[in-house]
Order: C-alpha cells, then structure tokens, then sequence
C-alpha cells in the first residue's frame, strides 16, 4: 500500500504555483458565490479541478446519512458513456476506515495514493471499474464537517506535486461550504417542489370522481415529484390470480400473479397486511415485468400500496435508472398522496356504487311499467333487455315451471336461451310470496353473484308478479266470457222452455183432452194418445237439453259432483243401477273442458236410458297425467241392433262437436259381452 499525506503548503510555495493553477482559483469564489444550483457548483468544481491538477477523470462523492459516499457526478476529459454508466451505476461507497487518512481528510488535507491497486483506501470495486492507479482525495469540508469528497484519478501512476495539491486543498476550501449551500438551498427547493407537487396531486384526486381518473393522476403525480423515469398502477384482483397493469398513458395490459415470486408475493401480503407502506426493490427481476419492455433498464423500483375496502387494492409502481433511496421528506409526500389517492379511490367507488343503485332503483321503478303489459314470452324478453341494457345483465331466456300459470299464459314448455357469447351463464329464480313459479336465465359481464344480487332478484321478483298477474288477468278474461256464455246459455234455455217446451205442453194437454172427449171405438183416441206421448217425450228432451245447456261446474268440485248428481237422477228415474267411479287425483279443469264432458256424460246417460235396453250403466271419470277421460258403459243391445244411422245422428253429433272445441276425441264401440262403450277423452 502507498498512501502519501501532504501537509499544507507554505505561502512561499502556495505563490510558486503555476499560472494556470493561479488562473483556476481566482475566479473560483466569485463563480461558487454566483449561484446555489448544486450542479453548477459541482461542474465548477470539477472544471476547477481538472485544471489544477492535470488528472484523467474528476468525480465528486457527497456524504449520505453520514456513513458512506454516494457517487454523484463524474467527468473526464474524453466523454465515455460506458464509463459513465458504469458510475452511476456504483453502489454507496463507505468512508476511508484508515485513521490517518480519515484524520486528514477531517482535517482538510488532500491524500495523494500514488499506486491505488494497492490500497485500502479505494475499494477494488473502483480500480477495476476505471482502470484507477492514482488517485488524490480532497475533502469537502463545512463548518469543519465533512459533506463530500473530491476524487482525481490518473490511468498512470503518478507523484501528485505539491502545489496541485495546495490548489486542490483550496477548491475544497472554498467548495465545502458553497456545496453545504447548494444542498442545503436544493433540500428546500426539493421540499418545496414535492409540497407543490403533493398539493396538487391532493387538489386533483379530490376533485375526480372516477376510478381511472384518479389512476392517471396518482401516477402522473409520482413521476413529477420523483422525478422518476417509469410510473404505472398494478390493479390486483385475487379473485382472478392476475394483475391489470395500467400505465400513465391509459394503456391497460394483463399480467399474470404467477410472475412474482411466491416468496415475495407472500412476504408483501404479510408486511402490508401489518403496515401498508412503500418498499424499494434494487435489480428484482420480476419488477422489471411491471414496466413496458422500453424502460428494461431501470434498476430501481418503488411500490406504493393503496389500501381501499380494507385491503390492498392497487400497487403504483415508480422506476427509475439509477439507484435511488428515498429521503425523509419524499418518504412523508408518498405516504401523504398514497393516502390521498386511497381515500378518492374509496370515494370514487362509492360514487359509481350510487350511481349504480339509483340506476338499478330507477330500473326497478320502471319495470312494472314495462312488463306489466307483455305476458309473451320473446316479447317480454326483449322489453327486459331494453329496460336492462345500461346495467350489464341481459335475461337469455324465461322459464315457467308452475303448469297452472304456463297453461293459462299458453307459455312453451322449453325456452332455448341464446348463445352467451363468453358471458356468465346464471339462474335467478321467479319468487312469488313463498312459491316458486320458474326461473329467469341471465347473462352478465361481471362476477356478480346472481345468488345473492338484490337487484337481479327484484327483477326476477318482478317478473314473476307480473306472470302471475298475466295469468289472473287470463283467468279473469276467461271468467267473464265464461259468465257472459252462461248468461246467453240461460237466456236460450229460458227462452226454449218458455216457447217450445210451452208448446210441446200445450199440444200434449189438447191431445190428451181430444182423446177424451172422443168415443172410446173411436179411430182418432189412440192418434191423439200417441201425440200426446210424443209432445211429453219431447218435453222431456227438451227438459234434458235444456238442463245440459245451462250446466255450470260447481266452484269447489266442479265436474265429478255434477256428474254423479245426474247419474243419481237417471238412476231414480229409470231404476237403472248407476255406478260412478272417480280414478286419479281430482283437479279442476278449465271450464269449457268440464262443460264438454257433462255434455257427453248427459248425452251418452240418456241414450243408454232410452235406447240400450240396458239393466245397468256405469260411469268412470279418470284423471290421468296426460288426459282426462270419461267412459260410460251400458250392458244393452250394443250397435248391432241399433239403425245404421245411430252413430251419425244428433246426440253423437252433439259430443263430436263439444268435444272438438276442447281439443278432445270421441270413440264408440261395442262392449264384451253385449253392450256400448262411449269413450271421450281431453288432452291435459
């Protein structure tokens, strides 16, 4: 090791400088008192001096947290951008452990090394870097306090003369106390520009109420106060295992959290979760992922966590190309606009929440209006996606399971929904009170839980109203034509038995009292006997038709009990045996299905009476899944011995056509082993 120390000049010697030396310093306290811009003092310092001693390069080392050097500004007097990346890129140098040369340098002497390779004052990192063999430090001294070092370096081993270092030992002199200025005018200055910068970011979060807005302004207010040369926001989203990375100009891209090292994935969760506060990370590979491809060479990182909801949320990410620390009063700015940002985030979200619910509640407003006219089920469909548009929900398709509310709406059995095109596929049930009358198949944009979405189930809730109010307004629809049918059905029956059932009366009185007031040999007695037999048995019929005519279904068993109330009437009237049976569970049918069934049941009961010559009848009403059927059976003459023109005539005729305006279907046959069967049967 070779450490040469010199002692301050004598005046004698200090005067025997050369002129050029002379020339350097003389103007060197005029130009450092002429500003306090840091960099100018430092590029004066070094032009000085590069002057006085004749070196190959001049680089200053400012003192950080009074225990190590961090490298500043380097010149040579051949530009060298490699060589100059290269000092930049050098890490916090610790001061000279060498007692006599640390007492120098606090003395303020310049220490002259002639061979720097083999020193343990300069780090080894340096002399290979820079290819160093000699070196002179010269301290920066304020106040007696050191603040820097100046540092000259040769690529030759050279004796460094006296007067050089007595001319160097005077720009530290004069130097120590203008950079003490300098730094101390660029604190306030830099404290000044990050409470400017602080305030307006504040300024502008407080005014924005969106989320991406408030996104461009946290980052484009980081990079002014930093002065950084990369800033973005990573989103998070668990959920998804991914990250959106949105940039300062508004370019979003994904990235997958598989990319952080689960150890540091887990390691920021944890200290986050404790205290959400900035973390620097120096050369991390995954960090680099962050920033587009275009600023792959930012060595140092900056994540800022924002906390809103209770959690970290986003992450803003500052990068820049040298190492940096950050100091006090940056590290309180950063929390302070993080702060700012979190709180506008939170605001921001809750604003679009509102703006969503009052959207939802203004979609609820409208809805009865909009589906209270439409029980159809593409109809309906389409005024719901209109009225649903704004909220990201569109209904695929509506399903109805309740067969009573299906049936009155005539709605189909299977809906198809339409292709989801990559959107949430989800079932919402139609809640009407307790009872579940179907489903509403949505698709949505977002992860909205449809189980648990209020609004989705006050839709649905809606829906299903307004299918229960279409299906009532049908069955009131049908009540009253049902009322006005049985009004006109009785006026008719009325007006036949008050004109021709009179008629029928009067010509069987006038026949009857002819016949006796004839003579008994008389030919015409038993003339007027048989029209008499005629107009009562047409009386009767009459009597029956009008009866069939003017049937009205019981309201609470409607079709069975009016059916066995008959089969007793035929029973006691003609000593017929008339078993009724009722197969299946009882329900009760539309009204015009229960109307053509009686009218069956009564035409085929009086035929069998009057023409079947039968002992006994038997009447089956059965309720099956799919149809209702109705089957009378009689054990009389059956078809063979009846005229050709049996089954074509009125009463047969009556039943095919009742039963064709339900949809039904009429079969007769002979029954085993004599005897008819007349089968009707109505689809369910």
């Amino acid at each position: 090791m070779t450490t040469t120390t010199t002692e301050l000049t004598s005046a004698t010697e200090r005067a025997s400088a050369p002129p050029s030396t002379l020339d350097a310093l003389a103007g060197l306290p005029l130009a450092l008192n002429a500003t306090l811009e840091l960099r100018a003092v430092l590029r004066l310092l070094i032009e000085a001096s590069l002057a006085v001693s004749h070196a190959d390069r001049c680089s200053i080392f400012l003192l950080r947290d009074r225990r190590s050097l961090e490298p500043t500004v380097a010149v040579g007097r051949r530009p060298d951008d490699d060589l100059w990346e290269k000092f930049r890129a050098l890490p916090p140098i610790e001061i000279p452990a060498n007692v006599a040369v640390r007492r120098d340098l606090l003395d303020g002497r310049a220490v002259a090394i002639e061979d720097a390779t083999q020193s343990d004052v300069i780090p080894a990192l340096l002399t290979e870097a820079f290819s160093l063999q000699s070196v002179v430090l010269v301290p920066l001294l304020a106040a007696r306090e050191l603040c820097g070092v100046l540092a000259v370096d040769y690529q030759r081993r050279r004796v460094s003369q006296p007067s050089e270092l007595t001319g160097l030992e005077l720009i530290g002199s004069y130097a120590g106390l203008a950079v003490r200025n300098a730094q101390l005018y660029g604190e306030q200055l830099h404290r000044a520009r990050l409470n400017e910068c602080l305030a307006e970011g504040v300024a502008e979060l407080v005014s924005s109420h969106d989320v991406e807005h408030v996104y461009r302004t946290l980052t484009g207010s980081y990079r002014k106060m930093l002065e950084a040369d990369s800033c973005g926001v990573a989103i998070l989203d668990d959920a998804a295992d991914c990250i959106t990375i949105l940039d300062s100009a508004g370019r979003t891209r994904p990235m997958p959290m598989a990319d952080i090292p689960t150890e540091t994935r887990d390691d920021l969760r944890a200290q986050w979760r404790l205290a959400a506060e900035p973390r620097i990370f120096v050369r991390e590979p995954w960090v680099t992922r962050l920033t587009p491809p275009r600023r792959a060479k930012l060595t140092t990182h900056l994540l800022v966590p924002l906390v809103f909801d209770d959690d970290v949320r986003a992450v803003v990410y500052v990068g820049f190309k040298q190492t940096r620390q950050l100091a006090a009063d940056e590290d309180i700015a950063i929390r302070g606009l993080a702060a700012a940002a979190s709180a506008a985030l939170e605001r921001a979200r809750l604003i679009a929440r509102l703006r969503e619910h009052v959207a939802r509640l203004d979609t609820l407003y409208r809805l009865g209006d909009v589906i209270g006219q439409s029980s159809q089920p593409q109809a309906l469909r389409r005024r719901l996606n209109t009225l649903l548009q704004s909220s990201g929900v569109r209904v695929e398709a509506i399903e109805v399971t309740d067969r009573r509310i299906a049936r009155r709406l005539s709605w189909p059995e299977d809906v198809a929904p339409t292709p989801s095109n990559g959107r949430r596929q989800a079932s919402v049930p139609l809640r009407v009170g307790h009872r579940t009358i179907g489903a509403l198949r949505v698709s949505t944009t977002s992860g909205t839980d449809t189980d648990t979405d209020p609004f989705l189930n006050a839709v649905a809730t809606g829906v299903g109203e307004a299918l229960v109010k279409g299906a009532a307004r049908v069955t009131l629809q049908e009540s009253a034509r049902d009322r006005a049918l049985a009004a006109e059905r009785e006026r008719i029956a009325l007006d036949l038995h008050d004109t021709v059932g009179q008629a029928f009366v009067t010509t069987m009185l006038l026949a009857r009292r002819a016949a006796e007031e004839l003579p008994p040999d008389s030919i015409w007695t038993e003339r007027f006997e048989r029209i008499a037999a005629i107009g009562s048995q047409g009386k009767w019929s009459l009597d029956q038709s009008i009866r069939a005519l003017t049937f009205v279904p019981d309201t609470r068993t409607g079709l069975p009990a009016a059916l066995r109330a008959f089969a007793r009437s035929i029973a006691d009237d003609s000593d017929l045996r008339v078993p009724f049976t009722v197969r299946g569970r009882v329900r009760r049918l539309p009204v015009a299905v229960e109307r053509a069934l009686y009218r069956v049941g009564h035409q085929a009961l009086s035929n069998a009476w009057r023409h079947s010559r039968a002992s006994a009848v038997s009447v089956a009403l059965d309720y099956g899944e799919h149809e209702v059927s109705l089957t009378i059976r009689d054990n009389g003459i059956g078809l063979s011995l009846r005229p050709d023109s049996a089954l074509s005539g009125v009463g047969f005729t009556s039943m095919r056509r009742a039963l064709a305006a339900v949809q039904g279907h009429l079969s007769v046959s002979n029954a085993e082993p004599t005897g008819l069967v007349v089968c009707a049967s109505v689809p369910r």
